[in-house]
């Protein structure tokens, strides 16, 4: 079973909540850019591309089979925080991760979340956190060592 984080949007409505795994992203292994063209991540598009585009010169310039494997490193790196990418997207327009919920997939951690009786919770203002103390405590001094 996967763990899925539960998105609200900015309004607060349940019914579009977006859900993202935890894990890795093996999709964004395959088609780092569609992945991220998918997502409408573009700033990230835009590094990879440059990130690729820089590791894919020295592979184009000498022939050898382990430096064409760098171009691929972007890819392994957005398999592993892709997903991290998302959320990171979301919570910059300004929605809320609400809970997180175990199921096998998308749709029942949709079933999941939206069968959870959630009560709605009214922000109410506090007067006062601050605790105020009437007395001073005394502390004795240390053998003298300390002035008073």
């Amino acid at each position: 079973m996967a763990i899925y984080s539960a998105y609200l949007p900015p309004d607060g409505t349940r019914e579009d909540a977006r859900f993202i795994a935890d894990g890795p992203a093996i999709f964004a292994l395959i088609v780092p850019a569609v992945y991220l063209i998918w997502h409408r991540l573009w700033q990230p598009l835009m590094i990879y591309v440059l990130v690729a585009g820089a590791l894919a010169l020295p592979a184009m310039l000498v022939p050898s089979p382990w430096l064409g494997l760098l171009p691929a490193l972007p890819g392994f790196f957005l398999m592993l925080q892709g997903r991290d990418l998302v959320r990171a997207d979301l919570e910059h327009k300004g929605w809320q991760e609400s809970q997180c919920v175990e199921a096998d997939n998308e749709a029942d951690a949709e079933l999941r979340f939206f069968s959870m009786d959630i009560p709605h919770k009214s922000v109410e203002p506090v007067a006062s956190l601050v605790v105020h103390v009437p007395w001073k405590p005394q502390i004795p001094a240390a053998a003298g060592i300390f002035p008073e």
